[in-house]
């Protein structure tokens, strides 16, 4: 959704949502203790108990599971001014929630990507990789034809072979911050 607020100030807002469905993931030992179920229903795996296999150590295994859903929504201002100032500010909040996800997970982890092969709805959960929240700013100005620049030691930018002609040329200024929280 777009609304022009004036001339030159337009707000922005969006939405964008995704569903995931058998998601491929590796699941990672499967050949895990012998589960006892506890009074309360739980599963539990003693540390150091006899394996479902005990001709194996660990197997891994990749299934495709595994589920996910994303919701996004972001907020955006832009304004620009005639002397050649912009300004943006976006704002986003997201929220990524799996049964399976990892941010260093590989074929070579030697870890369980999943911490229970038993109940794989007992893994869902916030996604490892989500950005719940997100403000970015950006500033923008476009310097008049003919502004000589100058660099660190005083010397004039365009000058030494560079660009010379300054006024069929145009520079720039740009400045950007992101901030994650």
């Amino acid at each position: 959704m777009e609304r022009q607020l004036t001339p030159s100030t337009v707000l922005r807002a969006g939405y964008a949502g995704t569903k995931g469905i058998h998601l491929m993931s590796l699941v990672g030992n499967v050949n895990a203790t012998r589960p006892q179920v506890l009074s309360d229903g739980r599963i539990f795996l003693p540390p150091g108990g006899p394996r479902l296999n005990p001709a194996f150590s660990q197997i891994a295994m990749r299934r495709t599971q595994f589920d996910s859903a994303y919701h996004g929504l972001t907020i955006s201002l832009d304004r620009r001014w005639r002397n050649g100032l912009s300004f943006q500010a976006s704002y986003m909040w997201s929220k990524s929630i799996d049964d399976s996800s990892s941010t260093i997970a590989d074929d070579f982890d030697s870890t369980d990507s999943v911490p229970t092969v038993y109940n794989y709805r007992g893994n869902r959960g916030l996604s490892d990789f989500g950005l719940r929240h997100v403000f970015a700013l950006s500033l923008s100005w476009r310097l008049p034809s003919g502004l000589a620049l100058f660099d660190s030691t005083g010397a004039r930018v365009g000058s030494a072979g560079r660009i010379t002609d300054t006024s069929t040329t145009s520079r720039q200024v740009q400045m950007a911050v992101k901030w994650v929280f």
